[in-house]
């Protein structure tokens, strides 16, 4: 799927790194301070990203609701008290089937530059070489080197923005994940299985999230939708790989 070739929304592009929030918990303080990058002048998508996630996934603790009405009529009213908007999830069966089988098919097919290819394929290998949920801080520092490049290099701004949004959210997101599973928040299949599929199970997670949210900046999607369906995303693939 080509995201060169996306439809384009009705809406005008509205990714300016608006502040998230005046009151963070001390929680998501803490993740912040870990997996921020100040540097990158979207960093508020991976931090919004990851406060929707994780409450919508509190939602489905308290509640056992795995319905997409259920799920979605929560971060709507969720939304509207916390951002002031209103939110019903896009229903795009292929669109999930690719991103949750194989993100990368969507993530690396945009209509880049040799040089803006070349840096998606480096973030993207960052997230394939995870072996490991502890491992965070390694994977971050990777992330932030290349981070480092695009800021200094001269791709020109879509391509720029691009890597720098899928970036956020692969950090962000990154740190959730690793820290949900290094708790024992995801249920686990004890033994070598078990471990093999928990890594698995890190990556696509973490990369559908990213993918999606550089689908919908693609889409020039206002900036709330765009980090409301990367955390979206996070749920279906969960159910399409078993895991969430």
């Amino acid at each position: 799927m080509s995201l060169g070739a996306c439809k384009k929304s009705s809406h005008p592009s509205n990714v300016s790194n608006p502040p998230v929030s005046n009151a963070i918990n001390a929680t998501f303080s803490h993740r912040v301070s870990v997996a921020g990058n100040p540097a990158n002048p979207y960093d508020s998508i991976g931090i919004l990203h990851n406060i929707i996630l994780d409450s919508l996934r509190k939602y489905v603790g308290r509640t056992n609701d795995t319905s997409r009405l259920g799920k979605s009529a929560y971060l709507n009213k969720f939304l509207k008290g916390y951002r002031g908007i209103d939110f019903m999830p896009a229903f795009d069966p292929d669109l999930e089937f690719n991103i949750c089988t194989n993100y990368k098919s969507v993530l690396l097919n945009v209509p880049f530059s040799a040089e803006g290819k070349a840096m998606l394929q480096r973030i993207a290998n960052v997230l394939e070489q995870i072996r490991s949920t502890q491992e965070f801080g390694s994977y971050a520092g990777q992330i932030k080197a290349i981070e480092q490049e695009i800021l200094a290099g001269s791709l020109v701004p879509k391509e720029k923005n691009y890597l720098l949004i899928v970036s956020s959210v692969l950090r962000h997101s990154g740190y959730y994940w690793m820290e949900e599973f290094n708790n024992g928040n995801v249920s686990q299949t004890m033994g070598l299985f078990g471990f093999l599929r928990k890594v698995a199970g890190v990556i696509a997670a973490i990369g559908a999230d990213a993918t999606t949210a550089g689908y919908h900046y693609f889409k020039n999607s206002p900036y709330d939708h765009l980090v409301v369906e990367s955390a979206w995303m996070s749920g279906i693939c969960g159910y399409y790989t078993g895991w969430w």
